[in-house]
């Protein structure tokens, strides 16, 4: 009897460990916020809203910023081309990044210690901060302030944590749900956007009738996915 006690326990035990490991390995050891999820009427508006233009964006003194902004403006999918810009030429709009937005540097001494039981939270924040503008015309910015903050966990409970739809145990701004956020934070400035667009210096239409208006147009054809 005491044989069987002592190997039911053993069983038990493999289990849990087992299921342990399966969500460390599937939940990862850290775990982040995600942005709230846009609503229905979010959603339709953004697949209606697409931009005839494309935007070249500058080259910012951390070029890792650089990078991502132009990587999340391309899978918004609102505008016909996003590129460096010394890689366009004449674009319609010109984005600079006008503030960095990074997370909190932290040593998770008691985490590492530890080996992951005593977990380490930081409060950060994640977005991009910039401003699009006409080319040629400096004094023409629109601001685009898409940032959100949230709590980041190391350590094992991060696995549990990633069980929610509202936490990922990867990049937050490399997810769709970040993404539709940031789009949508596009698709609001609509308006000032398709007046820096109609306003912009065009070629004399008398030599080259094939210059074609830039502004907001609706989406047609099947819906498409806008985020990868």
């Amino acid at each position: 009897m005491g044989i069987r006690e002592h190997k039911r326990k053993l069983l038990i035990t493999a289990v849990v460990a087992a299921v342990l490991v399966a969500i460390a390995a599937f939940g990862g050891c850290s775990s982040s916020s995600l942005p709230s999820a846009p609503t229905d009427a979010q959603i339709r508006l953004l697949e209606q809203t697409h931009f005839k233009a494309s935007v070249g964006v500058e080259t910012y003194k951390y070029p890792v910023y650089t990078e991502g902004l132009i990587r999340d403006l391309r899978a918004t999918g609102l505008f016909d081309r996003v590129e460096p810009l010394d890689q366009i030429d004449k674009p319609d709009l010109i984005a600079r990044t006008e503030r960095p937005v990074y997370g909190k540097a932290t040593i998770p001494l008691w985490t590492i210690v530890t080996l992951g039981v005593v977990p380490t939270t930081v409060e950060e924040e994640h977005g991009h901060v910039f401003s699009l503008r006409r080319r040629g015309d400096p004094e023409s910015p629109e601001l685009v302030d898409y940032t959100y903050r949230g709590p980041t966990t190391l350590g094992w409970v991060a696995a549990f944590l990633n069980l929610s739809a509202n936490r990922t145990s990867g990049n937050p701004i490399e997810t769709r749900r970040f993404r539709e956020g940031l789009a949508l934070a596009v698709a609001l400035r609509a308006e000032q956007i398709t007046k820096l667009l109609a306003t912009r210096r065009l070629p004399n239409p008398s030599l080259n009738t094939d210059v074609p208006h830039a502004g907001l147009r609706p989406r047609s054809g099947p819906p498409v996915s806008l985020f990868r």
